[in-house]
Protein backbone atom coordinates (compact mmCIF):
# COMPACT_ATOMS: atom_id res chain seq x y z
CA UNK A 1 0.00 0.00 0.00
CA UNK A 2 2.72 2.16 0.99
CA UNK A 3 4.24 1.66 -2.62
CA UNK A 4 1.61 2.38 -4.74
CA UNK A 5 1.07 5.62 -2.32
CA UNK A 6 4.76 6.77 -2.86
CA UNK A 7 3.84 6.01 -6.70
CA UNK A 8 0.32 8.55 -7.01
CA UNK A 9 2.13 11.26 -5.70
CA UNK A 10 5.06 10.65 -8.05
CA UNK A 11 2.60 10.68 -10.76
CA UNK A 12 0.38 13.13 -9.73
CA UNK A 13 3.56 15.74 -9.40
CA UNK A 14 4.84 14.46 -12.74
CA UNK A 15 0.97 15.44 -14.22
CA UNK A 16 1.43 18.76 -12.89
CA UNK A 17 3.81 19.87 -15.15
CA UNK A 18 4.99 18.91 -18.62
CA UNK A 19 9.15 18.26 -18.37
CA UNK A 20 11.77 17.16 -20.75
CA UNK A 21 15.25 15.60 -19.66
CA UNK A 22 17.84 19.01 -19.87
CA UNK A 23 20.15 21.17 -17.67
CA UNK A 24 21.52 24.31 -18.30
CA UNK A 25 23.95 24.64 -21.61
CA UNK A 26 27.23 24.69 -20.42
CA UNK A 27 29.60 27.26 -21.97
CA UNK A 28 31.81 26.10 -24.35
CA UNK A 29 35.60 26.57 -24.32
CA UNK A 30 37.12 29.15 -27.09
CA UNK A 31 39.26 28.08 -29.71
CA UNK A 32 41.72 29.48 -32.58
CA UNK A 33 41.86 27.61 -35.66
CA UNK A 34 43.83 29.13 -38.34
CA UNK A 35 43.60 32.63 -36.63
CA UNK A 36 39.67 32.39 -36.82
CA UNK A 37 38.05 32.35 -32.98
CA UNK A 38 35.66 29.26 -32.91
CA UNK A 39 33.86 27.22 -29.48
CA UNK A 40 35.15 24.08 -28.55
CA UNK A 41 33.00 21.83 -27.05
CA UNK A 42 35.32 19.83 -25.59
CA UNK A 43 37.07 19.71 -21.75
CA UNK A 44 41.22 18.71 -22.71
CA UNK A 45 41.83 19.22 -19.33
CA UNK A 46 39.63 17.04 -17.76
CA UNK A 47 41.13 14.25 -19.52
CA UNK A 48 43.98 13.96 -17.18
CA UNK A 49 43.26 13.67 -13.80
CA UNK A 50 46.38 15.31 -11.94
CA UNK A 51 46.01 18.53 -13.75
CA UNK A 52 42.38 18.66 -13.53
CA UNK A 53 42.50 18.38 -9.74
CA UNK A 54 44.94 20.88 -10.15
CA UNK A 55 42.09 23.17 -11.46
CA UNK A 56 39.46 21.85 -9.41
CA UNK A 57 41.32 22.56 -6.55
CA UNK A 58 42.38 26.03 -7.61
CA UNK A 59 39.26 27.31 -8.51
CA UNK A 60 36.96 25.60 -6.30
CA UNK A 61 33.65 27.06 -6.05
CA UNK A 62 34.65 31.09 -6.28
CA UNK A 63 33.17 31.73 -9.61
CA UNK A 64 30.24 28.51 -9.72
CA UNK A 65 28.29 29.15 -12.24
CA UNK A 66 24.84 26.66 -13.17
CA UNK A 67 26.05 27.84 -16.90
CA UNK A 68 29.59 26.52 -16.52
CA UNK A 69 29.98 23.62 -13.78
CA UNK A 70 34.01 23.30 -14.39
CA UNK A 71 34.35 26.99 -13.36
CA UNK A 72 36.91 28.11 -15.67
CA UNK A 73 36.77 28.85 -19.54
CA UNK A 74 39.77 27.53 -21.65
CA UNK A 75 41.36 29.39 -24.65
CA UNK A 76 43.03 26.75 -26.91
CA UNK A 77 44.80 27.31 -30.18
CA UNK A 78 45.45 24.97 -33.45
CA UNK A 79 48.50 25.83 -35.03
CA UNK A 80 50.57 23.67 -37.21
CA UNK A 81 48.81 21.09 -36.43
CA UNK A 82 49.20 21.24 -32.59
CA UNK A 83 46.89 21.64 -30.11
CA UNK A 84 47.72 24.52 -27.20
CA UNK A 85 46.37 26.05 -24.28
CA UNK A 86 46.70 29.51 -24.33
CA UNK A 87 44.78 30.20 -21.20
CA UNK A 88 41.99 30.15 -18.64
CA UNK A 89 39.58 32.71 -17.27
CA UNK A 90 36.94 32.94 -15.12
CA UNK A 91 33.66 33.49 -15.57
CA UNK A 92 34.32 37.12 -15.22
CA UNK A 93 36.85 37.11 -17.80
CA UNK A 94 39.56 37.39 -15.13
CA UNK A 95 42.59 35.45 -16.50
CA UNK A 96 43.65 32.83 -13.74
CA UNK A 97 47.38 31.80 -13.04
CA UNK A 98 48.24 27.92 -14.01
CA UNK A 99 49.40 25.97 -11.50
CA UNK A 100 53.05 24.42 -11.37
CA UNK A 101 51.39 21.66 -12.37
CA UNK A 102 51.61 22.67 -16.12
CA UNK A 103 54.94 23.55 -16.13
CA UNK A 104 56.32 20.65 -17.97
CA UNK A 105 53.69 21.78 -20.96
CA UNK A 106 55.01 25.09 -21.12
CA UNK A 107 55.98 26.55 -24.36
CA UNK A 108 56.97 30.17 -24.28
CA UNK A 109 53.73 31.54 -23.27
CA UNK A 110 51.29 28.97 -24.37
CA UNK A 111 51.17 24.55 -23.28
CA UNK A 112 51.39 22.12 -25.37
CA UNK A 113 48.26 19.71 -24.94
CA UNK A 114 50.76 16.32 -25.15
CA UNK A 115 48.48 15.26 -22.41
CA UNK A 116 45.44 14.95 -24.73
CA UNK A 117 44.08 11.86 -26.55
CA UNK A 118 40.68 11.88 -28.06
CA UNK A 119 38.24 14.26 -30.00
CA UNK A 120 37.63 17.65 -30.01
CA UNK A 121 34.40 19.21 -31.12
CA UNK A 122 34.58 22.23 -32.78
CA UNK A 123 31.53 24.36 -33.50
CA UNK A 124 31.62 27.81 -35.79
CA UNK A 125 28.83 30.09 -37.13
CA UNK A 126 24.99 29.85 -36.41
CA UNK A 127 23.70 27.50 -33.12
CA UNK A 128 21.04 25.91 -35.11
CA UNK A 129 19.39 23.46 -32.22
CA UNK A 130 19.43 22.99 -28.58
CA UNK A 131 19.02 19.83 -27.83
CA UNK A 132 16.51 18.47 -24.84
CA UNK A 133 18.95 15.66 -23.45
CA UNK A 134 22.26 16.85 -24.04
CA UNK A 135 23.36 17.56 -20.30
CA UNK A 136 26.69 19.03 -21.29
CA UNK A 137 27.13 21.18 -24.13
CA UNK A 138 23.57 20.99 -25.53
CA UNK A 139 23.67 23.42 -28.72
CA UNK A 140 25.03 22.48 -31.97
CA UNK A 141 26.27 24.68 -34.59
CA UNK A 142 25.34 25.04 -38.43
CA UNK A 143 29.26 23.75 -39.15
CA UNK A 144 31.07 21.62 -36.94
CA UNK A 145 34.46 19.84 -36.83
CA UNK A 146 35.95 17.14 -35.38
CA UNK A 147 39.29 16.76 -34.99
CA UNK A 148 41.18 13.60 -33.88
CA UNK A 149 44.02 14.44 -31.64
CA UNK A 150 46.96 12.01 -30.55
CA UNK A 151 49.32 13.41 -28.10
CA UNK A 152 48.44 16.74 -28.50
CA UNK A 153 49.11 16.07 -32.38
CA UNK A 154 46.08 16.83 -35.19
CA UNK A 155 46.03 13.32 -36.98
CA UNK A 156 42.42 13.37 -38.63
CA UNK A 157 40.18 15.89 -39.22
CA UNK A 158 35.64 15.81 -40.38
CA UNK A 159 33.62 18.33 -41.35
CA UNK A 160 29.86 18.55 -40.83
CA UNK A 161 27.08 20.74 -41.89
CA UNK A 162 24.14 20.66 -39.84
CA UNK A 163 20.27 21.42 -41.20
CA UNK A 164 17.61 22.29 -39.20
CA UNK A 165 14.13 22.52 -41.08
CA UNK A 166 11.35 23.71 -38.01
CA UNK A 167 7.95 23.10 -38.31
CA UNK A 168 4.99 25.80 -38.65
CA UNK A 169 4.55 25.23 -34.86
CA UNK A 170 7.29 25.20 -32.03
CA UNK A 171 7.30 21.44 -30.96
CA UNK A 172 5.77 22.43 -26.93
CA UNK A 173 3.30 24.44 -29.21
CA UNK A 174 1.85 20.97 -30.91
CA UNK A 175 1.82 19.12 -27.80
CA UNK A 176 -0.11 21.48 -25.95
CA UNK A 177 -2.60 21.46 -28.69
CA UNK A 178 -2.04 17.59 -28.87
CA UNK A 179 -3.09 17.75 -24.86
CA UNK A 180 -6.15 19.32 -25.42
CA UNK A 181 -7.27 17.04 -28.56
CA UNK A 182 -7.63 13.69 -27.01
CA UNK A 183 -10.92 12.48 -27.27
CA UNK A 184 -12.03 11.01 -23.49
CA UNK A 185 -15.55 10.17 -24.91
CA UNK A 186 -14.35 7.74 -26.73
CA UNK A 187 -13.58 5.79 -23.97
CA UNK A 188 -16.55 6.22 -21.22
CA UNK A 189 -14.66 3.98 -19.19
CA UNK A 190 -12.28 6.41 -17.83
CA UNK A 191 -13.27 8.79 -15.39
CA UNK A 192 -13.46 12.83 -15.21
CA UNK A 193 -10.21 12.57 -12.90
CA UNK A 194 -8.51 9.96 -15.24
CA UNK A 195 -4.61 10.58 -16.43
CA UNK A 196 -2.46 9.94 -19.04
CA UNK A 197 1.36 10.64 -18.71
CA UNK A 198 2.45 10.00 -22.06
CA UNK A 199 6.20 9.61 -22.72
CA UNK A 200 7.40 9.21 -26.28
CA UNK A 201 9.85 9.38 -28.87
CA UNK A 202 9.72 9.08 -32.67
CA UNK A 203 11.86 9.29 -36.01
CA UNK A 204 10.53 12.18 -38.25
CA UNK A 205 10.64 11.56 -42.17
CA UNK A 206 12.84 14.46 -44.67
CA UNK A 207 9.32 15.78 -44.94
CA UNK A 208 8.31 16.51 -41.17
CA UNK A 209 6.10 13.31 -40.84
CA UNK A 210 5.89 10.52 -38.49
CA UNK A 211 8.01 7.85 -39.72
CA UNK A 212 8.17 5.22 -36.53
CA UNK A 213 7.64 5.95 -33.11
CA UNK A 214 11.15 4.77 -30.89
CA UNK A 215 8.88 4.54 -27.81
CA UNK A 216 5.36 5.56 -27.14
CA UNK A 217 3.88 4.10 -23.51
CA UNK A 218 1.89 6.20 -21.01
CA UNK A 219 0.98 6.01 -17.57
CA UNK A 220 -2.79 5.80 -17.16
CA UNK A 221 -3.92 7.38 -13.76
CA UNK A 222 -6.99 6.82 -12.47
CA UNK A 223 -9.15 6.39 -9.23
CA UNK A 224 -7.97 2.69 -8.77
CA UNK A 225 -4.49 3.50 -9.53
CA UNK A 226 -1.50 3.59 -11.77
CA UNK A 227 -1.23 1.50 -14.76
CA UNK A 228 1.72 1.23 -17.54
CA UNK A 229 0.23 1.04 -20.82
CA UNK A 230 2.96 -0.47 -23.72
CA UNK A 231 0.99 -2.44 -26.22
CA UNK A 232 0.70 -0.17 -29.10
CA UNK A 233 -2.56 -1.84 -29.90
CA UNK A 234 -3.96 -0.16 -26.60
CA UNK A 235 -6.73 1.88 -27.44
CA UNK A 236 -5.43 4.68 -25.42
CA UNK A 237 -1.99 4.65 -27.38
CA UNK A 238 -3.47 4.42 -30.72
CA UNK A 239 -5.70 7.32 -29.94
CA UNK A 240 -2.59 9.45 -29.02
CA UNK A 241 -0.51 8.18 -32.40
CA UNK A 242 -3.48 9.20 -34.82
CA UNK A 243 -3.25 12.72 -33.36
CA UNK A 244 0.74 12.85 -34.03
CA UNK A 245 0.11 11.28 -37.31
CA UNK A 246 -2.53 14.13 -38.04
CA UNK A 247 0.29 16.85 -36.99
CA UNK A 248 0.85 18.22 -40.82
CA UNK A 249 4.78 18.81 -40.11
CA UNK A 250 6.82 18.25 -37.04
CA UNK A 251 10.43 19.40 -36.85
CA UNK A 252 13.67 17.70 -38.68
CA UNK A 253 17.12 18.05 -37.32
CA UNK A 254 19.78 16.34 -39.48
CA UNK A 255 23.05 15.74 -37.09
CA UNK A 256 26.23 15.18 -39.28
CA UNK A 257 24.51 14.17 -41.88
CA UNK A 258 21.48 11.69 -40.53
CA UNK A 259 18.14 12.61 -39.36
CA UNK A 260 17.79 12.90 -35.44
CA UNK A 261 15.20 11.12 -33.28
CA UNK A 262 12.40 13.79 -31.48
CA UNK A 263 13.40 14.65 -28.19
CA UNK A 264 12.43 11.64 -25.44
CA UNK A 265 9.38 13.71 -24.12
CA UNK A 266 7.34 13.35 -21.35
CA UNK A 267 3.54 14.95 -20.75
CA UNK A 268 0.69 14.81 -19.10
CA UNK A 269 -3.45 14.45 -21.31
CA UNK A 270 -5.65 15.31 -18.40
CA UNK A 271 -9.59 14.82 -18.90
CA UNK A 272 -11.06 18.09 -17.89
Amino acid sequence: MKMQYITILILTLLFSISFQANATSQIPERIYVDGVRKSLLTIPIGQDSILEAAIIKLVGNEWQSTGCYRNYIGTWQIENGRLYLLQLSNIEEENIALPDVFLPYKEGSRYAATWFTGELRVGEGEVIYHSFENMGFSYYFAKETFYMVKNGLVIEEREYKNVFIPAERSFEETLKEISTQFDFTKFPELSTSSRLLLQFQFMPTPEGKINYFSRLQAFLYSEEGAILITDPENPYLKEVASLFHNVPQWQVFYLYGEIQPSPYYTFPIINQ
